[in-house]
């Protein structure tokens, strides 16, 4: 079954499901809000990679009011829940379904930010992603990911398993290592990780000006 068949299913309950499957959830959303630093009303043009129901992306909309978004999602079924949560905030919200390895060409972006969706991707899909984020970004963009990763060792990985939750079958992690590595090579600068928790981390990096 494909990841979009996967989450087309898991839709109706995922914000329920989601936080029983990952306990740290609400902390990881108050990380990414705690991390953003963007005047309340300033224009911002946003890229939200994996945006699921549109529950992360409603709360964001809703304390920039003159942020635009585009949302993008595999699934079909969570694009249409996203329609419905957003729906009073349509006319600053483009909704996409796309893979991510054939998205549609797009204009440049203030901000992009992907949560627990990146980790779906391939190693090399990794890297190809991250540098078409670096491209679409305008001068002076950041780029904020917060997802699973392995740790440097299939022992820690392992230990961190155990601390937190396990993987599941269609999961393709890559360590935290390797994403910064792959950041860098697409030409991030100032990479930051401010937040980790075992097999979950918040990674930051800016495009230069």
């Amino acid at each position: 079954m494909k990841i979009g068949e996967i989450f087309d299913r898991w839709a109706d309950d995922y914000e329920m499901a989601i936080r029983k499957k990952i306990p740290q959830y609400d902390e990881l959303q108050k990380v990414f809000f705690n991390l953003l630093d963007f005047r309340k009303g300033e224009e911002i043009d946003v890229l939200n990679l994996g945006i699921g129901s549109g529950e992360n992306a409603r709360i964001f909309l809703q304390r920039y009011p003159n942020a635009r978004l585009v949302g993008i999602d595999v699934s079909n079924k969570m694009i249409q829940k996203a329609r419905l949560k957003l729906a009073d905030l349509a006319s600053r919200v483009k909704l996409i379904q796309s893979d991510f390895r054939t998205m549609p060409l797009l204009n440049k972006f203030d901000f992009a930010y992907s949560i627990l969706a990146i980790h779906h991707l391939s190693a090399q899909d990794k890297q190809k992603l991250l540098k078409g984020i670096w491209s679409l970004l305008k001068p002076c963009g950041s780029f904020l990911l917060l997802d699973v990763v392995k740790g440097s060792t299939e022992e820690l990985t392992r230990r961190y398993i155990n601390l937190t939750f396990p993987f599941d079958s269609k999961d393709t992690p890559s360590s935290l290592t390797e994403h910064l590595c792959w950041l860098e090579k697409a030409g991030f600068e100032e990479i930051d990780v401010p937040w980790k928790y075992y097999k979950i981390a918040a990674i930051i990096a800016y495009k230069g000006g």
